[in-house]
């Protein structure tokens, strides 16, 4: 699959656990067609992959998107840092649809 969205987020915030279930259930309208993934942002391991998609701590948690066309790897940031189930469809239909600008 070439298309993913990841989330990254703390498990330890008070509100994970509702963002986390927003994002699970925005996951099942695009079963076959975009690869849903978890970064814990609290691993230090996984310092790297925040920083690669320039995600702020004040910007957690956060959703971005990214095609992986070929050797041409293309990001997406959703306009608001909102994270509801409604919120994170809305975001994936419009790249399914080609609406979205790549994120540089």
């Amino acid at each position: 699959m070439k298309h993913h969205i990841l989330m990254f987020g703390n498990k330890t915030t008070d509100d994970f656990k509702e963002k986390h279930a927003a994002f699970n259930e925005a996951a099942k309208d695009f079963k076959g067609k975009v690869l849903f993934v978890y970064v814990n942002s609290e691993i230090e391991e996984n310092g790297r992959i925040v920083e690669f998609f320039g995600i702020g701590k004040d910007e957690l948690p956060t959703v971005r998107l990214i095609n992986l066309a070929e050797d041409d790897m293309k990001k997406y940031k959703p306009e608001a840092n909102e994270l509801t189930t409604e919120s994170v469809k809305t975001f994936v239909s419009s790249f399914l649809d080609g609406k979205l600008k790549v994120f540089l």
